[in-house]
């Protein structure tokens, strides 16, 4: 085990007790030196002290990674200094500004360098132009170059239509008709194509219009659509601050405050018991209302206005429902004093965020080093993705287009920009969770509580960083592959549609892998935060903290199931009380302060509920690997000194709990102990 357990004391479980045994293991599985009760010494004091740095290899082949993705990146970049014969210069302007019937690149090549956007002719090819006709002119001509130029010289006026008119005729040149580029930037789009488009939007605007009236005295009415963008542009830059106040600060002093709320007795019960007591009726009144409707419509008189199969159909749905019904009070009946432990884990983790507020602006921290990453991959990705060869292809009656074709150097190079994406994601994710998990563990195992705090979070981020980034860049490397495996695959499925003839069975057989791999990737996550957590308390390196994760959670898998249903409801329920108590927030304060400045409150009320709920699902992350954390430190705390309350560092609230939901637990020689269910 870790540097800091000692092996000082035998623990040996008790056969008249209970343990979360749910799934049969083998008797290799009970015998495996990690599916055992936590053995250590009586000087255990927590989260290990004395720590080295875990998998240091892993984090050494992620810098690798990111070395060789710069190397790719800056192979691709024309002037790096960095060239390699296996790929090609690329130039992001190739898959932004259009290509014309030569393949030139409009506003790039040197023979249309002046010509910045690109017109289409009726055979579907592009010429470059110097601007997008604003109104249709019949007298002049779009043409391919050297018939513009024939055009061009005719200074005759009747001549040059005529001439122009005969190779309309041919589809070499096409009439100036009125075009649009504000959507599509560079491109002259025909203005009949928006047409339809635009009544769309009318209606769409209207009704919006008609609906939101009750909102604000003044809407956006104008039918005018660059006037209506102009004013919700306006009212977000009048508005901006109390956006962002409101849609990050207000939302997380809301969740701070529903936190509160749920720390006092009996709320997070009687919330709990209620939402589960809830969905039992739910599923009861379902097969009730579907088992009344099976019997009116069977004794429905002729002519019938239901068959007797919808009849068969909704008597046997009520059947399904009720027997759903029955195992989810079954399961609650079960799992009644794991719910209740549960419970009192929820209030403990309110508590250590209320303890150590910052951590909730740590997935900030996560955002802030995500979009470093990201930078530089999205401009190595821009170069490799237009370093390909333009090859001319035929479209049939749309003519010929310029099609982007890839060697398969280019392609490999892809799939590995895609991989260090994944791994460097997952990588700063895993971090995150390490990180958390060392904060509130330390939380959990301190006895006076006025030592932690914000420093706690700092010191634990520290940690962290220098001695396990490594196990993070492990975890998240399984993780990493899983998901590159699973873009192969989508990647295969959408060119087996391209096969006739084996379409139906090869689709059939990719989404049965691809279901299979999400299932893969779903438990590899699980797993992955429990083993952080492992190695946040002991020290442990990733392979060691993933096996006594897997045993501990077969060991107490029905006190993890009630977490999960506890969780569940309280996390969704924050998301939607965070949101909503932000949103209400923001309206009466924008309300009483500067609605007479707005247009409509419309557009600041909408960006603040995605910011809300962009904040209180940062909330949620943190608060549910919070729950995780004291889970295992609980049990940790359990194993180790049960039988002896004084020397536990569960809070008096959670010993209540389990006291209260498992009278008489508490028996036997302290260090002498087993799981307890």
């Amino acid at each position: 085990m870790a540097c800091c357990i000692c092996r000082s004391a035998r623990i040996e479980p008790k056969a008249e007790e209970a343990v979360d045994e749910l799934p049969e293991m083998s008797e290799k599985d009970k015998a495996h030196p990690d599916n055992k009760a936590l053995e250590v010494g009586s000087d255990f004091g927590g989260p290990c002290k004395r720590r080295r740095c875990t998998d240091v290899l892993c984090l050494l082949l992620l810098m690798a990674c990111w070395f060789v993705m710069t190397f790719i990146g800056l192979a691709t970049i024309p002037g790096s200094g960095v060239d390699t014969p296996r790929l090609n210069k690329g130039n992001p302007w190739r898959l932004v500004n259009g290509i014309d019937y030569k393949g030139q690149v409009c506003g790039i090549n040197s023979d249309v360098k002046s010509k910045e956007n690109l017109y289409y002719l009726p055979t579907g090819e592009g010429v470059c132009v110097k601007s997008c006709p604003k109104k249709t002119n019949l007298e002049a001509f779009i043409c391919r170059y050297n018939i513009q130029d024939e055009l061009d010289a005719i200074n005759d006026t009747a001549t040059r239509v005529a001439k122009g008119y005969d190779y309309v005729s041919k589809e070499k040149c096409s009439v100036e008709y009125k075009t649009k580029d504000t959507i599509t930037p560079h491109y002259c789009i025909a203005s009949k194509a928006f047409d339809y488009l635009e009544e769309l939007e009318s209606s769409s605007y209207e009704y919006v219009s008609d609906t939101t009236k009750g909102l604000n005295a003044t809407t956006y009415d104008d039918n005018d659509k660059q006037e209506w963008w102009e004013k919700v542009y306006g009212d977000v830059f009048v508005a901006w601050p109390y956006i962002i106040g409101v849609g990050v600060g207000g939302a997380i002093l809301v969740g701070f405050v529903y936190t509160f709320l749920l720390r006092i007795p009996g709320v997070l019960a009687l919330i709990i018991w209620g939402l589960l007591a809830a969905v039992f009726l739910t599923l009861l009144a379902g097969a009730a209302f579907c088992y009344t409707t099976s019997q009116r419509w069977a004794d429905e008189n002729k002519p019938r206005t239901h068959t007797k199969t919808q009849a068969d159909g909704m008597l046997y749905t009520s059947y399904v429902l009720a027997a759903l019904a029955g195992l989810w009070f079954c399961c609650i009946c079960c799992l009644r004093k794991r719910i209740m432990l549960a419970i009192g884990i929820v209030k403990e983790a309110a508590k250590a965020l209320a303890t150590m507020p910052l951590l909730v602006f740590f997935p900030m921290v996560q955002t802030g080093g995500l979009m470093f990453f990201l930078v530089p991959w999205f401009v190595y990705s821009l170069f490799l993705g237009s370093s390909g060869e333009l090859k001319t292809r035929d479209g049939g009656s749309a003519g010929t287009y310029k099609e982007m074709k890839y060697d398969n150097n280019t392609y490999y190079a892809g799939w590995y920009m895609i991989f260090t994406y994944y791994w460097t994601s997952e990588f700063i994710v895993a971090l995150g969770q390490i990180f958390v998990a060392l904060a509130v563990s330390t939380w959990y195992f301190t006895k006076d509580k006025s030592h932690v705090g914000n420093i706690t979070v700092v010191s634990s981020f520290k940690l962290s960083v220098f001695y396990h980034s490594g196990t993070a860049a492990f975890g998240s490397l399984v993780i990493a592959i899983v998901k590159t495996i699973r873009a192969i695959v989508a990647y295969i499925k959408k060119k087996a549609n391209k096969i006739k003839r084996c379409r139906q069975l090869v689709k059939i057989i990719l989404c049965v892998i691809s279901c299979c791999l999400w299932c893969i990737e779903k438990c590899l996550k699980f797993l992955n935060k429990n083993a952080y957590i492992q190695t946040a308390i002991f020290g442990y390196s990733f392979c060691k903290a993933a096996r006594c994760a897997f045993f501990l959670i077969l060991r107490n898998i029905a006190r993890i199931s009630a977490l999960s249903i506890v969780s569940g409801f309280v996390l969704l329920l924050g998301k939607a009380i965070i949101t909503g108590g932000a949103a209400l927030l923001a309206y009466i304060v924008i309300d009483y302060t500067i609605a007479d400045d707005l247009n409509s409150i419309i557009a600041p009320m909408v960006l603040t509920v995605i910011l809300a709920y962009w904040v209180a699902k940062m909330f949620n992350e943190i608060w549910g690997m919070a729950m995780s954390t004291i889970l295992q430190c609980f049990i940790a705390d359990e194993e180790i000194y049960k039988g002896d309350k004084n020397a536990m560092y569960a809070g008096a609230s959670l010993k209540a709990t389990v006291s209260n939901a498992n009278k008489g637990k508490y028996k036997g020689e302290p260090n002498k102990v087993s799981p307890m269910p």
